[in-house]
């Protein structure tokens, strides 16, 4: 359910935004054991990201063409 979710009905598409999501958080130190909390994540907003505020995406769409 989890990687419906990620992926917005696309299971491959949401296991790639788990293991996007997981590279980022390595690469700022999150490793496994951690508590979540020290990833900092802020809870104050409700926005959603603008789709061209997605970078990755548009890395993704460039790989497949």
């Amino acid at each position: 359910m989890i990687l419906l979710a990620a992926g917005k009905g696309n299971l491959c598409r949401g296991f790639e935004n788990v293991l996007d999501l997981y590279s980022h958080a390595h690469n700022e130190g999150f490793r496994p054991g951690m508590e979540l909390s020290s990833l900092n994540i802020g809870h104050a907003t409700t926005n959603s990201p603008k789709p061209s505020d997605l970078v990755r995406d548009d890395i993704r769409e460039s790989v497949r063409d």
